[in-house]
């Protein structure tokens, strides 16, 4: 496996032409697109990937080591088969839309103003992380561990309390109607 640490790549269209099968430590990819591209034996490591079009993105056997990614559309990526060895993910501004963690470790995980809009997170755990001001809209959380998750500045989440693991998890009241759907009572 080839190394390539601290490169910028920008306006790159990985689509046409792939990204070579190596590991990267800390580049940059910038206004690239990476289009229903399959990554597969890559390795990232603290790499940020910054207004990329990375949505329809199958992550096979993929290390995402400290990366970050900032404002990218991301609509439906499949993190399901990523190494779960090492995986430290941020996201900010981004639209994740109709992506799927299932069964990901995604403990201490920040989202930050993120459009996260029917997503899968079901036995994810994403203990100890923070959504903040992120729309949950029909997103789906069970047998999920969100013990000390901080969802107060979020909004349009549903969780069943019955299903998931939520011990010292935040949520606003304003939100409160979110986890009280499940049980048929009107909440004015």
């Amino acid at each position: 496996m080839d190394f390539v640490f601290d490169q910028k790549f920008e306006r790159i269209n990985f689509s046409e032409t792939p990204l070579d099968k190596s590991e990267y430590e800390n580049c940059t990819f910038v206004g690239s697109s990476f289009y229903k591209v399959g990554f597969s034996d890559i390795r990232f490591v603290e790499c940020e990937f910054i207004d990329c079009d990375m949505s329809m993105i199958e992550f096979r056997n993929t290390s995402l080591m400290s990366c970050k990614f900032t404002d990218c559309k991301m609509i439906g990526s499949n993190f399901v088969d990523c190494n779960k060895l090492g995986l430290s993910i941020e996201f900010v501004g981004c639209k994740i839309d109709l992506s799927t963690f299932v069964r990901q470790s995604l403990s201490r995980t920040k989202f930050t103003k993120c459009s996260v809009v029917e997503c899968d997170f079901s036995e994810t755990n994403l203990s100890s992380s923070i959504f903040e001001e992120c729309d949950l809209a029909r997103s789906l959380f069970a047998n999920t561990n969100i013990e000390k998750t901080d969802f107060r500045s979020s909004i349009n989440y549903q969780i069943n309390l019955n299903n998931n693991r939520t011990k010292n998890a935040k949520f606003s009241l304003s939100e409160v109607r979110g986890l009280l759907a499940n049980y048929n009572i009107i909440v004015e």
